[in-house]
């Protein structure tokens, strides 16, 4: 069993080969395992079992970028601070 932390989440994003020419990453989403039942697969012929999204790669990077920076903070603005991009 691999846990990764939800806050390193974007940091364990991996590349997936699908197809020559696609540049795809992937990361878990939540619980892979309970997904076994749900989709009735055999636990006993499975090794790993891996339930995730994927997106092009640089996303994770450039999305745990912006968190980095605060942009993607549910929390509401410093007093006397401005939600604008211009300086």
């Amino acid at each position: 069993m691999v846990t990764v932390e939800g806050t390193d989440l974007l940091k364990s994003a991996i590349n997936v080969p699908i197809m020559k020419g696609f540049a795809i990453e992937g990361y878990a989403n939540r619980d892979s395992l309970k997904y076994i039942s749900l989709y009735n697969l055999n636990p006993e012929k499975l090794r790993t079992m891996f339930r995730g999204t994927l997106r092009y790669q640089g996303f994770s990077s450039i999305m745990d970028g912006f968190k980095e920076i605060g942009l993607l903070s549910h929390l509401p603005l410093p007093e006397g601070k401005s939600a604008s991009w211009v300086i």
